[in-house]
């Protein structure tokens, strides 16, 4: 009979032992989780570093208690995908991206113990979108009138484009819009509602630039300019 006890005490301590560490294991997860890893808040396109479009800079808002960053740059598709880590207080970066497509870029956080790498979520993403670069102009009469023909580049991924014009470099006009990606060319007839002006030399300047559009929740956004008086070129009508 004493054995019988023995066998059942011991037997009651293992299945106690078995609930423990199964409690243990089951607390694991809810540990990591209060020990989790905060997302980069707020990342955000800053600005173009050059008029070609090819490099940018970009930021997010600094997460404290972090070894570093690991940041992924990619096609709207998925594709093309590259991966870098930065250590902190790194909160941006300068990117070297092409000017012919839109691109994404997003930033998480990471500790590290060890060898091991402890990753907080993705942040927001951000829409890297360049506007056309490769630019021909040339001016034409038709029925007396001036005008000015344009062609340009396509950048994939964007929804259309919007050419502007200028006679100052600071205030400027809007002289048509494109909604679509595929159509690169255009011909601009007035300026400001009024027929472009004729002059000697270059008496009267039009100043020009093409700005991409992406469409975000059923509205045209412009992509960001590499300045605001930055323009591609200029061109006048001579009498």
């Amino acid at each position: 009979m004493e054995k019988k006890r023995r066998f059942r005490s011991r037997f009651a301590a293992a299945i106690l032992a078995m609930i423990f560490a199964v409690g243990m294991i089951a607390a694991g997860p809810a540990v990591r989780a209060e020990a989790a890893v905060k997302k980069p808040a707020n990342c955000r396109f800053v600005q173009w570093m050059n008029t070609q479009y090819t490099k940018c800079q970009i930021k997010w808002d600094p997460v404290s208690g972090i070894d570093g960053y690991e940041t992924s740059w990619s096609w709207t598709d998925g594709k093309h995908q590259k991966i870098q880590s930065w250590k902190a207080p790194a909160n941006g970066i300068y990117m070297k991206v092409p000017n012919n497509r839109v691109s994404l870029f997003k930033v998480r956080a990471y500790k590290k113990s060890g060898t091991t790498k402890t990753y907080s979520e993705w942040s927001n993403t951000v829409f890297i979108t360049p506007s056309p670069t490769l630019i021909t102009w040339k001016w034409s009469y038709k029925n007396g009138v001036p005008n000015e023909n344009f062609t340009w580049n396509r950048v994939i991924g964007t929804s259309g484009y919007r050419i502007y014009l200028s006679m100052d470099r600071k205030k400027w006009v809007l002289a048509k819009t494109i909604n679509k990606s595929t159509l690169l060319k255009a011909t601009i007839t007035k300026y400001n509602g009024k027929n472009m002006k004729q002059g000697k030399k270059d008496e009267y300047k039009y100043y020009f630039r093409i700005i991409s559009l992406r469409k975000v929740n059923g509205k045209m956004v412009e992509a960001p300019k590499y300045s605001a008086t930055w323009c591609p070129g200029y061109f006048y009508f001579t009498k």
